[in-house]
């Protein structure tokens, strides 16, 4: 299953976003102007196969080495201010599936880039269904999300 890390001076970034359902703290620019008030690297992660596709934007941290069991650079992740979420889209019927399958491979690559933890904002709309997610990792709700047409008077 091919997978692919984008920074921000990779455009295609933007055009990956956009193949899903996504907000605009998913976009490159976005993204970057976070990871520099923080003093991060942004990334975003995209895993995709025959049918399928997931991106995560994240930022990128060094852990300090204080921190660390060994003398081998370790980093962490956090979602960019917002909810930017875990976008993905599938074609296939059971789409569960092909979620599980991706995040599998998402952990993988995280792993293989000395990444020990990440922690991704849930978009409230794009990540609703979240019982594959507490497979993965724990889910921390906090407070309720209302949604304001501005289009309606």
């Amino acid at each position: 299953m091919p997978s692919k890390i984008y920074s921000t001076n990779d455009a295609d970034w933007d055009n990956v976003v956009k193949i899903h359902k996504y907000d605009f703290y998913a976009l490159r620019m976005y993204v970057h102007h976070d990871a520099k008030k923080i003093k991060g690297d942004a990334k975003l992660f995209h895993i995709y196969d025959q049918g399928y596709s997931l991106a995560v934007p994240l930022i990128i941290q060094k852990v300090p080495h204080k921190f660390l069991y060994s003398n081998e650079s370790t980093f962490d992740a956090i979602s960019p201010y917002g909810y930017p979420g875990i976008l993905f889209k599938s074609e296939a019927i059971n789409k569960e599936k092909d979620f599980r399958t991706a995040l599998s491979k998402l952990i993988e690559v995280l792993k293989n880039n000395n990444i020990c933890c990440a922690l991704i904002r849930l978009h409230t709309f794009l990540n609703s269904n979240t019982q594959i997610l507490n497979e993965f990792g724990h889910i921390n709700f906090k407070g309720e999300t209302v949604w304001i047409d501005l289009k309606k008077s």
